[in-house]
């Protein structure tokens, strides 16, 4: 289900903003997935991940935070993921590998960064079309009720 299991951050440096990555499944089952927990023994670990239901075909994610300011060396760690599929429980272990050194890196190299800045902005149906390049026939229909 998981685009890929393993991710290796490289030589990371001792920073206060967390170093991310995302794991993106996609629900190719016939049945609706849940993601019930995410867990590590490692406290320098944080877990966002999608809250609502997977439905088939749809794609979910766990994001992992690595905070490194309080490490140094090897990290090499397992995230065990635990799903329902349907009615069925399953687990998925995740595989994380970083190497902490001061003279490591500093920048997330993420393509969105949503760690340093945060806002909050109100967005119109119309705004969302031209941003999205919707003019011709592929519209965005709302119905109103």
């Amino acid at each position: 289900m998981f685009n890929g299991t393993e991710f290796d951050f490289g030589e990371v440096a001792q920073i206060d903003l967390p170093f991310e990555h995302d794991f993106i499944f996609r629900n190719t089952s016939f049945e609706q997935v849940t993601i019930l927990a995410v867990r590590s023994i490692h406290p320098n670990l944080k877990f966002i991940h999608t809250k609502s239901d997977v439905f088939t075909g749809e794609y979910g994610f766990v994001k992992v935070k690595l905070y490194t300011d309080s490490l140094e060396g090897l990290l090499n760690e397992e995230i065990y993921v635990t799903m329902r599929i349907g009615e069925t429980v399953k687990s998925q272990v995740l595989y994380l590998r970083a190497n902490i050194q001061a003279t490591g890196k500093t920048d997330n190299e993420r393509a969105f960064n949503d760690t340093k800045i945060a806002t909050s902005v109100e967005v119109s149906p119309d705004d969302i079309e031209t941003m999205e390049g919707f003019f011709g026939k592929d519209r965005i229909c709302l119905l109103y009720t």
